[in-house]
């Protein structure tokens, strides 16, 4: 019997170090398919003793403020990163590098303030950008150029003042709202399969043609609380808009028929305060019997059109030798964020097991949650 001790001794300690059978890092909790859930976790680094094998992350809120070359060095598997409600203030060149096959990169909420040429160097399969509510002023030219399976970038709530030109031919959703881009430059946004653009809260007063005159795929603008004196003539070439927002933008005192003329696919309009100020006001407010037929019938097709992009989204996802992972489920059309609550698992090709509801409902960036065995609090919206 002593004789095998040994030869057990080695075979123990190989068992022990395999990927996926690590312990879970401290203050976590770990789901199949190799997810780490450290949310509300006190540290400002990342964990370092995180699976080599672990495909989603989420390390949000847990107030994080340095990350550096070595932070994601041993998870080169690693599909779907959230780093979301920290305080990273920059992010070193390169530090990305390592996640090969990274396609979901969420750092909402953070102290971000610029992105250089070297910020995303290396994430060639990413899908998803949120960027949103950091104090991002300044982007060089071409940070997002290597980003060629982009699919949505969202850059709401920050501080630019500029934007380099854009040449993201995959992207599907842009969020600017919400800055001090007071003007767009035409040809700035080479992005021809865009099919959502949202522009709300930029200070616009006008809208060039020049800006939307290779997005023949939109379908879904807003353009509210902006300074816009009349109804744009551009929109009026959208003619595959199905949704509009131009509600907050006080200044237009008239909404005519002819505003409107041409937009047959059009299935939900929102003038919420327009009509607001007009009634306050006493101001002339023309509205077509046409729209008003679009107005009724919005309250039945929002849903639809919703499903219906969905099916867009997540047919651009599966163009690639039909490889999905974790993260290439639809677009986060509405910015919703389903909470981390307890779910069914995911599937193993992709995210598709979706939370009780309809079927419509986005997970977090494809993920519902960890199982029933290991509930957590659910995730703040943003």
């Amino acid at each position: 019997m002593c004789s095998r001790v040994p030869l057990l001794l080695p075979l123990l300690l190989l068992l022990a170090l395999r990927p996926g059978v690590q312990g879970c890092p401290s203050g976590c909790q770990c789901s199949q398919p190799q997810t780490v859930f450290c949310t509300a976790r006190q540290g400002t680094t990342v964990p370092r003793d995180v699976p080599p094998d672990t495909v989603g992350l989420y390390v949000f809120e847990n107030g994080i403020t340095t990350l550096d070359a070595g932070s994601f060095a041993s998870l080169p598997g690693l599909q779907l990163l959230d780093l979301s409600q920290n305080q990273i203030a920059s992010l070193p060149s390169g530090v990305f590098q390592p996640l090969a096959n990274l396609s979901n990169l969420d750092l909402t909420a953070n102290r971000l303030h610029e992105i250089t040429n070297e910020t995303f160097r290396g994430l060639r399969r990413l899908e998803r950008l949120y960027l949103g509510k950091n104090r991002i002023r300044h982007i060089q030219p071409g940070a997002f150029d290597t980003l060629d399976r982009l699919l949505e970038l969202k850059l709401q709530d920050n501080e630019l003042r500029a934007l380099p030109p854009l040449r993201l031919p995959r992207l599907l959703l842009l969020d600017l709202s919400h800055n001090s881009l007071l003007a767009l430059e035409p040809g700035i946004l080479d992005t021809a399969n865009v099919e959502a653009l949202r522009l709300a809260g930029l200070g616009l007063q006008q809208l060039d043609e020049g800006l939307f005159s290779r997005l023949r795929n939109l379908h879904d603008l807003d353009v509210s609380d902006n300074q816009l004196e009349r109804v744009p003539p551009v929109i009026r070439g959208l003619r595959g808009l199905t949704r509009l927002r131009l509600a907050g933008n006080t200044r237009i005192a008239q909404l005519r028929p002819e505003d409107l003329a041409g937009l047959d696919a059009l299935q939900e309009l929102d003038v919420s305060n327009l009509i607001t100020q007009a009634r306050e006001g006493n101001l002339p407010l023309l509205i077509a019997p046409a729209l008003a037929a679009v107005l009724l019938a919005a309250l039945a097709a929002v849903g639809a059109a919703y499903c219906v992009r969905r099916g867009r989204a997540m047919a651009a996802a599966a163009q690639d030798k039909g490889q999905v992972g974790p993260g290439a489920g639809p677009l986060e059309l509405e910015g919703v964020k389903a909470p981390l609550e307890p779910g069914p698992k995911a599937t193993e090709g992709g995210g598709e097991a979706l939370p009780s509801g309809s079927e419509c409902e986005v997970p977090l960036m494809g993920f519902p949650g960890p199982g029933l065995q290991s509930p957590l609090h659910a995730k703040p919206y943003i």
